[in-house]
């Protein structure tokens, strides 16, 4: 359970480091960076500004499924399945900010 806590706290500050300071231009290192996010500076802001407030979201539920599971099924629940959760919670936050993207960009 430890490597699972220490996930969530890692995934919580990078979270909200992302969402307080999301990049301001198209760049190659740091940021929500796809084909249609980074056809122009106008685009990739708002496509950060709306992953950053998706992932956090959903790193902030991770955070209280996995508290959830860990409580309730202490012994029962296997580590692999914490990462699922995580895993899950990730691509639910890309799909999401996908969806938001398409409909503010069209």
């Amino acid at each position: 359970m430890n490597s699972i806590l220490l996930l969530n706290v890692i995934l919580l500050i990078v979270s909200f480091l992302y969402w307080l300071f999301p990049p301001k231009k198209v760049n190659w290192f740091y940021g929500y960076r796809t084909p249609t996010t980074m056809r122009s500076d106008a685009v990739f802001e708002l496509s950060n500004k709306i992953a950053s407030r998706y992932f956090l979201l959903c790193v902030l539920a991770c955070s209280v499924v996995s508290a959830l599971l860990y409580f309730l099924f202490h012994d029962k629940v296997n580590e692999y399945v914490y990462y699922a959760v995580v895993l899950l919670f990730i691509v639910v936050a890309i799909a999401l900010t996908e969806r938001e993207i398409k409909k503010q960009i069209k």
